[in-house]
């Protein structure tokens, strides 16, 4: 986009992808009296999803606007459709034996975008991959040893995740 530096769309990017989130997660809390962050019911896990969401969409918009990588499109397009597809999930499993761990989700859609670029050649994205990989171990088998999901929650989030931003 003509006019903005490197430093100003990070800023952007750093706006819609963490700082908006975070200040969302906070105002639930605030305004659900819950005293601790994680949201346990899937009304709160679903409005935190959906307002992602729309910080993703709103980001496409003003990337559109700067002439957006064509294939950096469909992986924004990936990551909205897991939010509201973990959304839709949370509110239809309502029951405290099942909730789909949204690490999983997350971690299983950006293991899947990176296995994609992959065959766009460069060889960070394949160390990158490797190290995502890690991470994602890492991550959910912590979610694990805090019991704070049983493996299936863990396993189906991976692999919808990753299902959804194959597709």
């Amino acid at each position: 986009m003509a006019g903005l530096s490197l430093g100003s769309l990070y800023f952007i990017i750093f706006l819609s992808t963490v700082l908006l989130p975070v200040m969302t997660g906070m105002i639930i809390t605030r305004t659900q009296n819950l005293s601790k962050l994680p949201f346990i019911e899937g009304k709160q896990r679903s409005a935190y999803l959906l307002s992602g969401a729309v910080y993703t969409t709103f980001l496409i918009i003003f990337f559109t606007k700067a002439t957006l990588e064509t294939f950096v499109l469909p992986f924004m397009i990936g990551q909205i459709a897991i939010q509201i597809i973990g959304a839709i999930i949370n509110l239809k499993f309502k029951s405290d034996s099942y909730r789909i761990s949204l690490h999983a989700l997350g971690w299983g859609g950006f293991t899947a975008m990176l296995f994609k670029l992959i065959d766009v050649g460069s060889p960070q994205v394949f160390w990158m991959f490797f190290g995502a990989i890690f991470l994602t171990a890492l991550v959910l088998s912590a979610r694990l040893i805090l019991d704070a999901h049983k493996r299936l929650e863990i396993y189906s989030g991976y692999l919808t995740g990753v299902f959804i931003m194959i597709l």
